[in-house]
């Protein structure tokens, strides 16, 4: 599950991820560049790297790159 979408949930006080993106950005740099509401639903959650095998990250890329497309153009379709 997308991280942002987790962090609407109050009940999900720590968030995993699997693999920081391809320039090494933390959640934390993404959360400076969000609207503030953003800022508001990240308080009190710790965002730490999941420990896993490499071939689970290379699973986790894939997945990303197989659904960021679509994803990508669902969202420019609704703001343009």
């Amino acid at each position: 599950m997308c991280q942002f979408r987790m962090l609407g949930n109050e009940r999900i006080p720590e968030i995993y991820f699997i693999s920081r993106d391809r320039i090494g950005a933390k959640v934390e740099f993404y959360m400076k560049h969000l609207p503030h509401a953003w800022e508001q639903l990240a308080q009190g959650k710790s965002f730490s790297q999941a420990i896993c095998s490499p071939a689970i990250k290379g699973i986790a890329w894939d997945i990303f790159f197989i659904t960021h497309q679509k994803a990508n153009r669902v969202l420019n379709s609704r703001y343009k």
